[in-house]
């Protein structure tokens, strides 16, 4: 984030803030509600993909409004503006798109600027993108052992898949010069039936932490 240079700038910082922290809040809304299906219909978790899929929105949706509170509170408390945390991820186009340009975006610069770059960046991609998913992979490998006491290996193969498909679709889009696969209105559900598809490897020992799928409102 950035400190306010005078007072206007923080006033306006804290007009954003004020509105972060109202985003926040519009989202406890479909919380609530995928707590109320889940509720009402238990049987949803005893398909997997279905189970993944509304594991997937509630976890957006409660991250993220967290983050949009806390960094909110935070601008109107003494006017500093914060980064945004999330942009938007269920529109990412690709496992690209999506972990360089919309989820953690500030892990995603600490590991550009530590790891990435001095790698060699752009002129040695491939050997960035590894390291940094390889990276990705043993910080929540520890998180599972720390709060398990043991792991079985989750979250390496879920990262190893996405570090595959990230630079298999950085390869072929660079032969393309760019140009996108398909267009965003079929780019946005495939890629969610794709994150769906693989998400299993990383919710199955999250939910052992936090059994979310068995949280009720009644």
């Amino acid at each position: 984030g950035r400190w306010p240079i005078d007072d206007d700038t923080a006033r306006r910082n804290r007009t954003e803030g004020l509105k972060r922290i109202g985003r926040g809040l519009l989202k406890q809304g479909p919380t609530l509600g995928l707590l109320a299906i889940s509720t009402a219909w238990p049987q949803i978790h005893d398909w997997l993909m279905l189970k993944m899929f509304w594991v997937l929105w509630f976890t957006y949706f409660t991250l993220t409004a967290a983050f949009d509170i806390l960094s909110g509170l935070a601008m109107v408390g003494v006017g500093v503006w914060a980064n945004e945390t999330f942009d938007l991820p269920p529109l990412a186009t690709s496992p690209r798109n999506f972990w360089s340009r919309r989820w953690n975006l500030w892990f995603r610069h600490q590991v550009h600027r530590h790891i990435f770059v001095p790698l060699g960046g752009g002129d040695r991609p491939v050997l960035g993108v590894v390291t940094v998913f390889a990276f990705s992979a043993v910080a929540h490998e520890y998180i599972i052992i720390a709060a398990l006491g043991s792991t079985s290996g989750h979250m390496t193969v879920f990262f190893t898949l996405h570090c595959i498909a990230t630079l298999g679709y950085g390869i072929v889009s660079r032969r393309r010069s760019g140009r996108p696969f398909m267009p965003s209105w079929l780019a946005v559900p495939t890629h969610l039936a794709w994150f769906t598809a693989t998400a299993w490897f990383f919710l199955a020992p999250m939910l052992q932490i936090c059994p979310v799928h068995e949280f009720h409102l009644w």
